[in-house]
């Protein structure tokens, strides 16, 4: 281990690694040997960390706020991951390859039990960075990765490590990454200074557009927000107004709670196909979204990366085709551009 004098004469004293914490920094670990190992796997967020000192060591004890358990059992919603390293008095040390944690950090993370010399039990992160997988959202797909390892979609990571997974997403996840022209591009263009009677509004724009000739009969889109930010059922909770902007009188905008932390925003016409809008490369509005809350919360108001859709056009051909995929980014115009 490594430590930091914070001092203005800086200094650097090099210590033994800890050999139990190194385990799995140097090679690739199969996925087999981490789901064999651990005790635990969940996926959640680090909700905080505190410094601590052993016999002139520092450690720092992070507390994991559990949101889904995938193997084992947990008696608490949360538990404590000790990983080697940290500041504390001015003193900052660290391990050199090691692992560490930060508040705010989310994903899946695979847990083995673990003694201290000290009598108090924790759970390590089994095979250090190998064994924390982060969701890392593109506008297109969500991947998992970790620091050896990449699955291109949540499906497919679920079916490795044998956890249920959804064979029906899993095949529209693959779909969408060997076809992407098959899915809509959506665009979110956040309205600053916009005319509004509530102080606390987040306001913004839909655009969609298609790389390939589209035909819409319906658009769905699957907005997971956060109850920190609004509260639950935004809807119901008079929070929310939606607007629709450039499809017209052929289409009936619907809008409803899907869950007390998702709202959907669907167009949908019954109009004969020679009606319908016609999508290409050019971006069209689509609705104008409003949505109050009483004052900042913690993360993000939009969990961008957990958006859904559901799409059902007609191709050039007038072919119908029916998907759950969609491209998503939050840029205004003037950056896309660039």
């Amino acid at each position: 281990m490594k430590s930091l004098n914070n001092s203005s004469t800086l200094s650097f004293l090099i210590f033994l690694l800890l050999p139990f914490f190194c385990f799995g920094q140097y090679y690739k670990v199969p996925a087999a040997q981490i789901l064999e190992n651990s005790f635990l796997v969940v996926q959640g967020e680090v909700v905080s960390t505190t410094c601590i000192k052993h016999d002139e060591d520092i450690y720092t004890e992070n507390v994991l706020q559990i949101e889904q358990v995938f193997l084992g059992d947990s008696l608490s919603n949360e538990v404590t991951i000790l990983t080697v390293g940290g500041t504390m008095d001015g003193i900052t040390q660290f391990q050199s390859h090691g692992f560490s944690l930060r508040k705010g950090d989310k994903g899946f993370f695979f847990l083995e039990d673990f003694s201290s010399g000290w009598g108090v039990d924790y759970f390590k992160v089994y095979a250090g960075q190998q064994g924390f997988y982060q969701k890392k959202h593109d506008g297109f797909t969500t991947k998992l990765w970790s620091r050896m390892n990449t699955y291109p979609s949540l499906n497919s990571f679920y079916k490795n490590f044998g956890f249920d997974y959804n064979e029906e997403e899993l095949e529209e996840e693959l779909l969408a990454i060997s076809n992407p022209d098959a899915c809509l591009k959506y665009r979110l263009q956040p309205i600053e200074g916009a005319d509004l009677s509530e102080k606390n509004n987040i306001v913004f724009e839909i655009y969609i557009s298609s790389s390939v000739p589209a035909i819409i009969r319906e658009i769905s889109i699957l907005f997971h927000y956060s109850n920190d930010w609004f509260g639950q059922n935004i809807l119901a909770n008079k929070k929310l107004d939606v607007s629709e902007q450039e499809f017209g009188e052929d289409y009936k905008l619907r809008i409803f709670d899907v869950s007390t932390d998702v709202i959907s925003v669907s167009l949908v016409s019954d109009s004969p196909i020679k009606q319908l809008k016609h999508l290409s490369e050019k971006e069209i509005l689509l609705a104008r979204v409003s949505m109050n809350f009483a004052e900042n919360g913690l993360g993000y108001p939009i969990l961008v990366e957990n958006t859904s859709y559901q799409l059902f056009y007609y191709d050039q051909y007038e072919n119908p085709v029916a998907n759950n995929c969609g491209h998503i980014q939050i840029r205004s115009r003037s950056r896309r551009s660039e």
